[in-house]
């Protein structure tokens, strides 16, 4: 059984596919072209499940760059890299299309929870995920958890209000 794992940055989009215990069986990646809008970037998305989806397809995972509400797999903030992505509910679109689970999470809380999972915060219940990218990205974790906050952009340092009311 295997999962299709996506990830789209500003710059890249990087698929595969993983099987359940992490082992990557396969991976490649193309330009994301986030100025070209949301419509685009479903296109990529569908041709990369496409291309990866067989019987043995359990799941899509997809991490992606913006403030995402991972428990309802929606993009509820973040700028404006890809025109249109705010307010995409991609779960429910992946799964209308495709009938199988679909996960969408934050970039930098997957690869916080990767860490801890097979990296190095295995064994750890309490750290900072740093990513320096496209932009700045931020995980924590507390106590084994994932730190969402209240509006599920906790750890999003690269959004960071430096002036009230600036940018």
């Amino acid at each position: 059984m295997n999962i299709i794992a996506i990830d789209i940055g500003g710059t890249e989009i990087k698929y595969g596919l993983v099987s359940l215990r992490g082992e990557v069986i396969f991976s490649s990646s193309l330009l994301t072209e986030a100025s070209k809008g949301v419509e685009q970037l479903l296109e990529k998305i569908f041709k990369i499940v496409e291309k990866l989806k067989d019987e043995k397809t359990v799941g899509i995972g997809v991490s992606a760059t913006g403030q995402i509400d991972g428990r309802i797999g929606k993009v509820v903030g973040g700028t404006n890299l890809i025109p249109g992505w705010i307010g995409t509910n991609l779960v429910e679109i992946l799964e209308r299309k495709y009938k199988v689970p679909a996960v969408l999470e934050n970039d930098v809380n997957c690869a916080a929870l990767g860490e801890m999972w097979m990296g190095a915060a295995k064994g750890k219940e309490n750290f900072l995920c740093l990513t320096i990218g496209t932009g700045i990205g931020g995980g924590i974790v507390l106590k084994g958890e994932l730190l969402r906050g209240e509006s599920s952009v906790a750890a999003e340092f690269g959004h960071i209000q430096i002036v009230k009311n600036g940018v």
